[in-house]
């Protein structure tokens, strides 16, 4: 975390002393996230809402052509259910839903360009984007 800390302090200094060829932004996602695999015996996945936040900074190498970078960070999390079932004297008498929530920390970052047409209107996005699982933590 410290190394985008030190990251956004450069961007920030530079920018105070380069001309108009370069622009910064900040940004934000939410997405749902869900596991898909064999459900475990009395046990099913449930999605969950994550947020993400990041950082844009666009260097424009000529009118045309625009190179970015946007480091970021974001939540991933997801729901493991089971149900447990108490029978006695062969008839269901309750049943309980345990929920366990998992929580994918990650931080990201994306390298790329943007080639816009002729009246900058449109752009064709291109790139590549990293991403380094910082932590994962299981709450039941």
């Amino acid at each position: 975390m410290n190394r985008i800390i030190a990251f956004v302090i450069a961007l920030v200094a530079t920018y105070a002393t380069l001309s108009v060829q370069i622009s910064l932004g900040v940004g934000g996602t939410v997405q749902n996230t869900s596991l898909s695999d064999d459900n475990p015996t009395d046990g099913f996945f449930r999605s969950g809402i994550g947020f993400g936040v990041y950082l844009t900074g666009i260097y424009a190498v000529t009118p045309d052509i625009s190179l970015i970078i946007q480091p970021g960070f974001d939540q991933r999390k997801t729901y493991l259910s089971y149900l447990e079932t108490y029978v006695s004297e062969g008839e269901l008498r309750d049943s309980v839903i345990y929920y366990t929530a998992a929580y994918f920390n990650n931080i990201n970052i994306s390298i790329g360009m943007r080639i816009y047409s002729s009246t900058r209107r449109w752009f064709f996005p291109t790139g590549a984007a990293f991403s380094l699982p910082s932590r994962a933590t299981v709450k039941v």
